[in-house]
């Protein structure tokens, strides 16, 4: 054999009439792959915000608390109810240019969060657990100015009848009689009744136009919560 000849394949030619498979694509495994990615991106950009919201909202807390005074703590009796409201627009207004940020309602989740700690850490003890409950800022102040500002006139009244009222036996033991006063006068704290010139010449002027037969007397009457 001339080994100058070209030798014969070790295998046959491929016969081109023979069908090739196409390639197949697992399109259902590519979707799930891609469903996948864009899940762990949205789970990323929610972790990135509410990350950069707490850091956030926990600078604004603490510089918020540090411009409230401790002595303006809203006491659990509500007595201090004005020092404490003008210490609390204060903070609003160098916090966030707004001196009736914790006074008016709000749909800013982010702004939510830093009224409610800065609300809740400015009043006593006592009265947290029960705003906690409430889901708003603003919902919160509603309900310590219903507390402790909406006054009814009723009930001051009612005290001032019985100081009016108030008598002593001349021929009996009268050793109570300054009890009975401050018992009293606790009463009236209880209502927060500031006892000062405008509010005894209101207290006269409403007890005189309810005993007179003034024609505006209605107006006066009074209203039991």
């Amino acid at each position: 054999m001339d080994l100058r000849l070209p030798s014969e394949p070790a295998h046959p030619p491929r016969n081109s009439n023979v069908a090739v498979p196409p390639l197949v694509t697992d399109t259902g495994r590519q979707e799930r792959l891609d469903a996948k990615l864009a899940k762990q991106v949205r789970n990323f950009k929610e972790a990135e915000f509410l990350l950069k919201q707490s850091k956030l909202v926990g600078v604004a807390i603490q510089t918020g608390k540090a411009q409230f005074q401790q002595v303006n703590t809203l006491k659990a009796d509500g007595a201090n109810f004005a020092d404490w409201y003008r210490n609390l627009a204060e903070v609003g207004r160098e916090t966030v240019d707004d001196a009736h940020f914790f006074i008016t309602a709000c749909k800013n989740s982010t702004y939510q969060k830093i009224a409610r700690a800065l609300l809740i850490s400015s009043i006593d003890q006592l009265l947290v657990a029960e705003m906690q409950q409430l889901p708003t800022c603003f919902a919160m102040y509603t309900a310590l100015f219903d507390k402790f500002k909406t006054l009814s006139r009723a009930a001051q009244m009612s005290i001032y009848y019985k100081f009016r009222c108030f008598t002593i036996d001349p021929d009996g033991h009268n050793a109570g009689i300054a009890s009975t006063l401050c018992d009293l006068q606790a009463e009236w704290t209880a209502v927060n009744v500031k006892f000062g010139m405008d509010a005894f010449m209101g207290f006269v002027l409403q007890l005189a136009v309810m005993e007179s037969d003034a024609e505006y007397k209605k107006a006066f009457k009074l209203r039991v919560e």
